[in-house]
């Protein structure tokens, strides 16, 4: 089934992205894409009294998908929404923030999130906390937003991740790299693949622990495992510079051409420059490898 979400079929898929931010503003003073947080995702529906509604809502929702029309579903969703059904109100939040159904705004967006969120909706809190990290919807607030990933953390990998950015980076709280590996180490016990990929460039950046770019290597391994397509990225970067493996264009142009058809945007430059400095045959090698990997996974 196709997304139709605005480039974002990893929304869809309920997948994060990291660094987004960084990368629209072309930003590339990092060494690694470390992520900025989720962007919200839709939440599954849960029981509710209104029984018919909402299965007229849900069955509007699986039709807008295929007609790529969410004008009738955004209109059903609203009425359960209205009537206080947290869930409904993270779609309707959802409708406004990507113009499905609706005209984009962002103010109607948070709103509809902050409403799902006061009825602990764990999934709406850790919006409400992504709109006031980055000032969309309301006025940015990073202590707010810290304290609502907080609040949701015990119940979602998403908020807990964005609650070790939080400690990476010292937004909204004191900067604790301890804290932030802690959680991290957390997420990699629930199988998490942001979690895991962040406790890669702790290790790669020497951040809480000693630089150990084998144990970077190691780790980022694991997240690819689930197919993650910033460690992807990642081990494309340790491949080109050498660090915990040894040197190889090849792998490295391999790994970066796997992230991008993975949909991480961002190897596009990194494919180029290195590929100014391959000969014809290890271009054809690595987009060989490239395809041979993607065939079998």
């Amino acid at each position: 089934m196709k997304s139709t979400y605005p480039d974002m079929t990893v929304y869809f898929a309920g997948v994060h992205i990291f660094g987004q931010e960084q990368v629209n503003k072309k930003d590339h003073s990092l060494p690694l894409y470390r992520g900025q947080g989720y962007y919200p995702n839709f939440s599954r529906l849960e029981t509710f009294e209104d029984e018919e509604n909402l299965e007229k809502a849900d069955k509007a929702f699986e039709d807008a998908i295929e007609v790529e029309d969410y004008t009738l579903a955004f209109k059903l969703y609203l009425v359960l929404a209205e009537q206080g059904f947290p869930p409904a109100q993270m779609r309707v939040g959802k409708f406004y923030e990507f113009a499905l159904g609706v005209k984009k705004d962002m103010s109607s967006a948070f709103k509809w999130y902050l409403r799902s969120a006061e009825r602990d909706l764990y999934s709406g809190q850790n919006n409400v906390g992504v709109c006031y990290k980055f000032g969309t919807g309301v006025k940015k607030n990073l202590k707010t937003a810290f304290e609502w990933f907080k609040k949701a953390a015990g119940d979602s990998n998403r908020a807990l991740y964005n609650l070790g950015l939080c400690y990476r980076d010292g937004e909204g709280v004191e900067q604790d790299y301890s804290e932030a590996i802690k959680i991290f180490k957390l997420l990699m016990d629930k199988n998490d693949a942001s979690g895991i990929c962040a406790l890669g460039v702790m290790y790669y950046e020497g951040k809480g622990v000693p630089i150990d770019y084998k144990e970077a290597v190691r780790i980022t391994k694991i997240a690819i495992k689930q197919n993650d397509n910033v460690s992807q990225r990642n081990l494309g970067e340790f491949y080109e510079y050498g660090r915990g493996v040894k040197q190889d264009n090849v792998k490295a142009l391999m790994w970066y051409l796997i992230s991008l058809k993975n949909g991480w945007d961002e190897s596009k430059e990194l494919i180029e420059k290195l590929g100014e400095k391959m000969s014809p045959s290890d271009l054809e090698k690595a987009e060989k490898l490239a395809n041979d990997y993607l065939a079998k996974h």
